[in-house]
């Protein structure tokens, strides 16, 4: 059917060429065609009054296979309409156990709210046989910036599949943290590539154990658990740097920090990262005063905003979200999309804002074999943890 068309077509062109071959000054010389199951095109060949020969293509582009088998999977795609966009988060990584679990004061601290590496690959395993997949904030919502009003969008997702939203509070690498079994930074290496760093004897050398590096190798061996390139959500505060650098007001060699900073930062939004405010100096959005709230909006503004990018995304401090008054603050200064911490996850998309609550992947869940959706906790908790 496709060939005879196409011969129908070539026909009216070369009446069409040759009527008007002195308004046009072309004259058709030649006419081959190519048919295939999936695609059509044509090469004409025309002669201008000089006895020049050009070669004009029209029709479809013959689709390569990448582009055949993305259409595949787009017409496998089916709509999500159970609802719950699914939610969990990590600290920064324990990439050191025997630093974090030594006995010290801060044992009990690193035991609570982190995971080790070894943990969160278990984890992910976890998440991919459960049929989780990575989706961006951005996949289940458009926000028209002119009007400040928030729209759902309807997700379409391989069958099966449940929709799950990534995050990483306080990838801040604070003092204590990197006291206790942390990276030390995120940094660019010789090569150009990002790494973090561990401290070792002596210094440091280049390590891959933070989730940022866990999350790509898995998403390498499973492509089918990233949605559209989703990685996750990193939350930052400002008040110790950001990333690893003192990139704080006041700081020693600001300058310089925020340069290395800033350079790991677009890395990480190459990699398909979002980022989000964390409030500037991990503050209790639910009772500090609405004035206090402000200033903390405009002292991140100030720092960390201009180190990370644009972004609407606001992520609650200690899980705690905010009142009617700093959650009409928050959204003065620009965020609509919010994430809060509870017992289990839920959504809620209103006319000017959309709120997910989190579950924790951390130490709690072990110490309280807390019930969940996400992971068996005998498969990723093993005593003792290291």
């Amino acid at each position: 059917m496709k060939t005879k068309f196409s011969v129908l077509i070539s026909f009216i062109l070369m009446l069409f060429i040759s009527c008007n071959e002195d308004k046009i000054g072309y004259s058709l010389k030649n006419l081959s065609i190519f048919n295939s199951e999936d695609d059509f095109y044509s090469y004409e060949y025309v002669e201008n009054n000089d006895g020049i020969l050009y070669e004009v293509k029209t029709g479809t582009e013959p689709k390569t296979d990448v582009q055949k088998a993305e259409e595949k999977k787009q017409s496998e795609l089916e709509a999500y309409t159970a609802g719950t966009i699914y939610t969990i988060f990590v600290h920064p990584l324990i990439i050191e156990p025997k630093l974090a679990f030594d006995g010290d004061r801060n044992q009990s601290y690193m035991y609570d709210w982190f995971v080790t590496s070894t943990e969160f690959k278990a984890a992910l395993n976890e998440l991919y046989k459960r049929n989780y997949i990575l989706i961006k904030s951005t996949d289940i919502y458009n926000y028209d910036e002119k009007t400040g009003k928030i729209y759902p969008k309807q997700l379409y997702l391989p069958k099966g599949k449940k929709p799950l939203v990534f995050s990483i509070d306080d990838l801040n690498y604070y003092p204590t943290m990197k006291n206790n079994g942390t990276a030390q930074c995120l940094y660019i290496d010789d090569e150009g590539n990002l790494a973090d760093k561990k401290k070792i004897k002596g210094g440091f050398e280049n390590d891959y154990g933070e989730s940022i590096f866990i999350l790509e190798d898995f998403i390498e061996e499973h492509p089918d658990f990233s949605y559209k390139g989703a990685r996750g959500i990193i939350a930052l505060t400002g008040y110790k740097g950001i990333l690893g650098y003192d990139t704080q007001k006041g700081a020693k060699n600001i300058e310089s920090e925020k340069k290395k900073a800033l350079m790991v930062a677009q890395k990480i939004k190459d990699m398909g990262w979002e980022f989000a405010s964390h409030s500037y100096a991990h503050v209790y959005c639910n009772n500090v005063s609405a004035s206090k709230m402000n200033a903390d909006c405009k002292k991140w503004d100030e720092e960390v905003r201009p180190l990370i990018g644009k972004t609407c995304i606001f992520i609650y401090p200690f899980g705690a979200e905010a009142n009617s008054a700093n959650l009409k603050v928050l959204k003065e200064n620009g965020f609509r999309f919010f994430l809060g911490v509870a017992g289990g996850t839920s959504t809620l998309i209103e006319e000017n804002y959309v709120r997910l609550r989190r579950r924790a992947l951390d130490g709690v869940m072990f110490k309280y074999r807390s019930k969940n959706d996400f992971v068996d906790i005998d498969v990723v908790f093993k005593k003792p943890r290291k």
